[in-house]
């Protein structure tokens, strides 16, 4: 039997899922008069998958398509979601900074406006601009000065770290005479005091405070911290006897 040569185009019609033939007379083999019955399947079957592979969704049920089209719609809002969420990162960006730059501006004018009152004089920093700070420099026995520095964070907290400087320099954990116990007493007087003592990334100590600003700006907590910080000049006079082996200067109380 001979393969099908040609199929006229007139001869079929499309009809939803399947083919419609109008003639089976129009079917020629060569000079044959009629195409056996098989291999009139066989092409039947080949014409269907070709137009199932070019047309997938029309051999699809009514389900399958409403499927379909709701995945689309998915994936429709999940590409808006990506493109907006760029946008909305941005904005909150913005608003942090902003409220950054409005907090550390009203720090700036509380601490001109009452820095003298605790004889330290507080200017902005050239390296960070988020950054303030100031030197204590009198009533001090046991300390030649002390380094204030105050810093907003990105989470909306204010920072305060007290460097003391001993002769000069600033007190290293790791320099000290006596380290383990200078580190011992550090954590007891945290546990004791109105401020924490820690040390920074290169040793060196500092007592600190952290205000947190959920309830508003802390003006008047702020003032009592600034005041406090001449205290920390008798806790330098104890650390002597592990910083250097010298006995440090006993303060009499106010």
């Amino acid at each position: 039997m001979r393969e099908l040569k040609y199929l006229r185009r007139k001869d079929v019609a499309l009809c939803g899922k399947g083919v419609k033939i109008f003639s089976a007379r129009s079917y020629r083999i060569g000079n044959e008069r009629r195409a056996s019955r098989k291999v009139f399947h066989k092409l039947l079957k080949a014409r269907r998958a070709e137009l199932y592979n070019r047309n997938p969704v029309a051999n699809l049920t009514k389900e399958e398509v409403l499927m379909r089209r709701s995945a689309h719609r998915m994936l429709y809002l999940l590409m808006l979601l990506l493109f907006a969420l760029p946008g909305t990162a941005a904005a909150q960006a913005a608003d942090a900074d902003a409220n950054r730059v409005a907090m550390r501006d009203r720090l700036e004018r509380l601490l001109t406006s009452y820095g003298s009152t605790v004889n330290i004089e507080f200017r902005r920093s050239e390296k960070n601009p988020f950054n303030i700070f100031g030197f204590l420099r009198t009533g001090l026995s046991n300390s030649s000065e002390m380094e204030v520095v105050l810093g907003v964070s990105t989470k909306s907290t204010i920072n305060i770290r007290v460097f003391p400087k001993y002769n000069g320099n600033y007190v290293n954990l790791d320099k000290a005479r006596n380290s383990g116990e200078l580190a011992r007493q550090m954590l007891h007087m945290t546990n004791a005091n109105f401020m924490f003592w820690g040390v920074d990334d290169g040793g060196d100590l500092f007592a600190g405070f952290t205000f947190t600003l959920e309830s508003g700006f802390p003006d008047e907590a702020m003032k009592i911290v600034l005041r406090s910080i001449r205290n920390l000049d008798e806790y330098v006079g104890q650390m002597r006897p592990n910083i250097d082996g010298t006995v440090g200067v006993k303060i009499a109380p106010n």
